[in-house]
């Protein structure tokens, strides 16, 4: 189903940049979660889970990360809603690659709804004074930027992540690819939540 409209609140975007600025040399990625609104047409991103910043492509990995992910947020009575990827920053690119389509189109496909999320790189500074977040969806069988996507309470998330980042919280981000080489980390990342809520 494509997307009407996807709104992210601040715990998703704030998961999604610290993710990107723990690994700044790397492309990373993850996914939202959270739950279907009108219908099924509009969706609420809760939560960000962070998936990899090593393990692109390989199959094996994705399939065990999506099949605990989609385990997770059925525990929660929740969805998986989206996709996100930030490619290395030293590209400005935040057009999606071949790898972001096929995930997104694999979980539009298994869950039946998916916006895919781009972080531009240009925006994303200590400082955290603009969204970051590009919104693509899904119409007509073809990925298109789609402006049916707003970030919940910008003027609250904007600042509370500005103090995330120069406290350098996201040297605690744990993602997928972390509790593979160490299956005790918490790749749901519980402390990082409790952070962001404590600096809202």
């Amino acid at each position: 189903m494509a997307a009407a409209k996807i709104t992210v609140k601040s715990r998703s975007y704030a998961k999604i940049l610290l993710h990107a600025a723990k690994y700044p040399h790397c492309k990373v990625d993850g996914l939202l979660i959270g739950k279907l609104t009108n219908n099924g047409r509009d969706a609420l991103a809760t939560d960000a889970i962070p998936l990899f910043h090593t393990s692109h492509g390989l199959t094996p990995m994705l399939e065990i990360a999506l099949s605990q992910a989609e385990a997770y947020a059925e525990s929660q009575k929740l969805s998986i809603v989206g996709y996100y990827q930030a490619n290395e920053q030293l590209s400005e690119s935040h057009t999606p690659d071949a790898f972001a389509i096929k995930i997104a189109d694999r979980i539009l496909s298994c869950c039946k709804y998916c916006s895919l999320m781009m972080v531009d790189n240009c925006k994303v500074s200590l400082s955290c004074q603009e969204d970051a977040l590009v919104c693509y969806n899904n119409i007509e069988g073809k990925w298109k930027k789609d402006s049916q996507y707003s970030l919940e309470h910008p003027n609250e998330t904007l600042p509370a992540l500005a103090k995330l980042m120069t406290g350098k919280a996201y040297k605690n981000l744990k993602d997928f690819d972390n509790h593979l080489d160490d299956i005790s980390v918490d790749w749901l990342n519980i402390s990082i939540n409790k952070q962001i809520t404590e600096a809202m």
